[in-house]
Protein backbone atom coordinates (compact mmCIF):
# COMPACT_ATOMS: atom_id res chain seq x y z
CA UNK A 1 0.00 0.00 0.00
CA UNK A 2 1.22 3.81 -0.63
CA UNK A 3 1.82 5.92 2.00
CA UNK A 4 -1.54 8.57 1.92
CA UNK A 5 -1.44 12.49 1.52
CA UNK A 6 -3.12 13.52 4.85
CA UNK A 7 -4.17 16.95 5.70
CA UNK A 8 -4.45 17.08 9.66
CA UNK A 9 -6.49 20.66 11.02
CA UNK A 10 -6.89 20.94 14.63
CA UNK A 11 -6.45 24.30 16.84
CA UNK A 12 -4.84 22.27 19.19
CA UNK A 13 -1.49 22.41 18.56
CA UNK A 14 -0.90 19.14 21.23
CA UNK A 15 -3.37 17.24 19.55
CA UNK A 16 -2.13 17.87 16.30
CA UNK A 17 1.49 17.46 17.00
CA UNK A 18 0.49 13.76 18.32
CA UNK A 19 -1.65 12.98 15.23
CA UNK A 20 1.12 14.46 13.05
CA UNK A 21 4.37 12.16 14.54
CA UNK A 22 1.95 8.71 14.74
CA UNK A 23 0.66 9.29 10.82
CA UNK A 24 4.89 10.47 9.95
CA UNK A 25 5.56 7.22 11.91
CA UNK A 26 3.21 4.96 9.43
CA UNK A 27 4.98 6.42 6.57
CA UNK A 28 2.04 8.94 5.36
CA UNK A 29 3.07 12.38 4.15
CA UNK A 30 1.71 14.41 6.64
CA UNK A 31 0.82 18.67 6.48
CA UNK A 32 -0.65 20.19 9.15
CA UNK A 33 -3.13 23.40 9.33
CA UNK A 34 -4.55 25.84 12.57
CA UNK A 35 -7.83 26.07 11.16
CA UNK A 36 -9.93 25.71 8.22
CA UNK A 37 -8.44 29.70 6.89
CA UNK A 38 -4.85 27.61 6.98
CA UNK A 39 -6.71 24.32 5.37
CA UNK A 40 -8.28 25.64 2.39
CA UNK A 41 -4.42 27.43 1.84
CA UNK A 42 -2.59 24.63 1.98
CA UNK A 43 -5.25 22.61 -0.18
CA UNK A 44 -4.75 24.42 -3.24
CA UNK A 45 -0.78 23.09 -3.77
CA UNK A 46 -1.18 20.16 -1.33
CA UNK A 47 -4.47 17.45 -2.42
CA UNK A 48 -4.54 14.86 0.54
CA UNK A 49 -6.07 12.18 0.19
CA UNK A 50 -7.39 12.30 3.35
CA UNK A 51 -8.58 15.32 5.58
CA UNK A 52 -8.56 14.57 9.76
CA UNK A 53 -10.39 18.09 11.09
CA UNK A 54 -11.45 18.63 14.31
CA UNK A 55 -15.08 20.43 13.73
CA UNK A 56 -14.96 23.72 16.13
CA UNK A 57 -11.87 26.09 15.28
CA UNK A 58 -11.56 29.46 15.13
CA UNK A 59 -11.72 31.61 12.13
CA UNK A 60 -13.05 29.02 9.83
CA UNK A 61 -14.14 25.53 11.67
CA UNK A 62 -15.45 22.06 9.99
CA UNK A 63 -18.82 23.43 9.68
CA UNK A 64 -18.38 26.20 7.28
CA UNK A 65 -18.04 25.67 3.59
Amino acid sequence: MLPAKILVVDDAVTDRNILEALLKKQGHHVVSACDGVEAVAYFCSFQPDLILMDALMPRMDGFEA
